[in-house]
């Protein structure tokens, strides 16, 4: 009986299930996270905490290079095939070009230091230095957790920077002011920063352990170095893409909006999000499989995945709706008692959420298959109408706002399943339950 326990924790429904559990953890420990920093470092400290920390987040996107998905999807390839001379060149390329993202990252943050105070930013360049170097641990953070993903290890891909660096992170602040010792935003940075890089070495050590021995040995065999820097370009375009219209989304509601209605967006979105953490810890084990089946030209095991990808996903997306139908007014309240009016646009960004659900890894069936450079433009274009449309649609109310971002989302889920079927053969939304299997579905 343990046996047979043990074997489907270690299966996809084990690890989807695992990877889920840390994220509802990380989630939880994110909020304490904010809630001690806030409370131990003050109002005006942990603003400017708070300001380096969503710069150091956004530049990771940045300063990534593409190189977490390029590595996920041509390691597993070349590791597949048993390639190791490729498997070589793909993990050096890889490394060699996060390297590069770091640098241009901390150079990045730097000139942001010197820039951002004419427009109103702080003017505290130390603060800048130390979120460049928490910008390094998180750009690390994301390579080293796809390599733990190549071998299999889902929750070491995820656990340290999602959960145990916020916990430390706690506990160390906490140990920290009982012994009398207050920090400054600065401080804090630095100390959040080395913590995460421990933890970040000792996931790169592991890693690194657990690949095959004669990915080590010999030379690194010849690769297609352009074909690969365009990957990567595609890769990085996604990454950025999808950050930078989420940012920009408020700014353009901001401009016909007054601070109230800002921040009763802020909330409902937020707080929306939540339905999105069963998807994301689904993925994070089914993109692997994808790109190794997709090597294997096994269409059926990718489809069989998808199958249990779907069921596992929707069930708790579907409860986590259910809550927020009933008790979304009050949790909104929880921000604010005037956030309540935020209601229809929370549901309806709910709503979005389950559709990303529904729509099942369309995205990751798209980018394992090397299609990253046609989802690339699917998601410019619709990014863009989302951030002009809520832009302008804001003006007639934040529900308007909150359909134009629901229906701009809904077209970009549309047309990354319509290509997994038509182009990859793979039925990859809901549709997957009842369309028949390996039946010779869409065309190569």
């Amino acid at each position: 009986m343990i046996a047979k326990l043990q074997a489907r924790l270690s299966g996809f429904a084990g690890k989807s299930i695992s990877s889920l559990l840390v994220k509802v953890s990380g989630a939880l420990a994110g909020y304490l996270f904010f809630m001690v920093f806030a409370k131990r470092l003050g109002p005006e400290q942990f603003g400017l905490f708070a300001f380096a920390l969503t710069a150091a987040n956004f530049g990771m996107l940045a300063a990534g290079f593409g190189q977490p998905l390029l590595i996920l999807r041509d390691l597993t390839y070349a590791l597949t095939d048993k390639d190791m001379k490729t498997g070589r060149a793909v993990l050096q390329f890889g490394l060699r070009a996060t390297l590069l993202g770091a640098v241009f990252g901390v150079l990045g943050m730097g000139l942001f230091g010197l820039l951002a105070p004419m427009f109103g930013a702080p003017a505290q360049f130390g603060l800048y230095l130390a979120s460049a170097g928490l910008l390094v641990a998180l750009v690390a953070a994301e390579l080293f957790g796809s390599l733990q993903r190549v071998v299999g290890r889902v929750v070491f891909s995820i656990a340290p920077k999602d959960l145990i660096w916020r916990v430390l992170s706690i506990a160390v602040l906490a140990g920290l002011a009982w012994l009398g010792v207050h920090l400054n935003a600065v401080e804090a940075l630095w100390l959040t920063c080395a913590l995460l890089a421990v933890l970040v070495l000792g996931q790169a050590v592991d890693a690194l352990r657990r690949m095959p021995k004669g990915l080590y040995q010999g030379t690194a065999g010849a690769v297609d170095l352009d074909k690969m820097r365009k990957a990567s370009l595609h890769f990085w375009g996604i990454a950025v893409a999808s950050g930078l219209a989420q940012h920009l989304t408020v700014v353009a509601i901001g401009f016909r909006s007054d601070p109230a209605t800002i921040g009763a967006f802020f909330a409902a979105f937020r707080t929306a999000t939540l339905l999105s953490m069963p998807l994301t810890a689904a993925s994070i084990v089914l993109g692997p499989l994808i790109a190794r089946h997709h090597k294997e030209g096994r269409r059926d095991l990718i489809q069989k995945a998808i199958v249990e990808f779907i069921v596992l996903a929707t069930a708790p997306t579907l409860f986590g709706l259910a809550i927020l139908v009933i008790w979304g007014r009050g949790i909104l309240g929880l921000f604010d008692p005037s956030y309540a009016v935020a209601y229809p646009a929370l549901i309806v960004f709910a709503l979005s959420f389950l559709i990303n659900t529904l729509s099942g890894p369309c995205a990751y069936v798209m980018m394992m298959s090397g299609a990253e450079r046609k989802y690339l433009q699917y998601s410019i274009a619709t990014n863009l109408v989302s951030v002009v449309g809520a832009g302008i649609a804001a003006g007639f109310g934040l529900i308007w706002a909150a359909v134009v971002i629901t229906l701009a989302n809904a077209a970009l889920n549309l047309l990354a399943a319509r290509w997994s079927r038509r182009h990859a053969g793979i039925e990859a939304t809901i549709a997957c339950l009842w369309r028949p299997r390996s039946s010779g579905l869409g065309r190569d």
